[in-house]
């Protein structure tokens, strides 16, 4: 089994559909199987790129635990 990873940046899921749907494997047949995913950076390398990018740590703890709590 190979697999692969990629990251891309787009204003929604179709976007990158259209996007992949260029790629060599897929035009070829040859990619079994397809999952995108939104990805929110919240820290590391990506965290610039977040949606909440200049939150205060303190901010961003309360807006997690609310989500959590919400489920």
């Amino acid at each position: 089994m190979r697999a692969a990873f990629l990251i891309a940046k787009a204003e929604d899921e179709k976007a990158v559909r259209d996007w992949i749907a260029g790629d060599p494997y897929m035009v070829h047949g040859l990619t079994e199987e397809l999952t995108i995913t939104t990805w929110d950076p919240i820290f590391g390398a990506f965290a610039s790129e977040s949606s909440l990018a200049g939150v205060s740590y303190e901010d961003l703890r309360r807006q997690i635990l609310a989500r959590f709590a919400a489920e």
